[in-house]
């Protein structure tokens, strides 16, 4: 919504994370520097790669928050799933 951008495919890649896959026309056209200025508006971790964390509050950013009204219900339910939180190895991995 912050970009207008219409055609979005959202991909799961487990270690990596979650990944929009743009392709608007006018996405596809962007400078290098125009894809960086999009993903950092988005981007909800600091630090490297090998101490990223996430900062989800203070105060929350508006897509988070949009994805949180329209994925929060089922998020739980992929949890699940996947078993995310069976262990503590499991939730210290995904908490620290």
């Amino acid at each position: 919504d912050d970009f207008g951008f219409k055609h979005l495919l959202w991909v799961y890649s487990g270690r990596r994370g979650i990944h929009c896959w743009v392709c608007d026309e006018r996405a596809r056209r962007l400078t290098d520097s125009g894809r960086s200025a999009v993903v950092s508006y988005l981007s909800a971790y600091t630090g490297g790669d090998k101490a990223q964390k996430v900062k989800l509050f203070d105060p929350i950013h508006p897509s988070l928050e949009r994805a949180l009204q329209i994925a929060g219900g089922d998020f739980v339910d992929y949890m699940d799933d996947q078993g995310l939180l069976d262990s503590e190895d499991r939730w210290k991995t995904i908490l620290d």
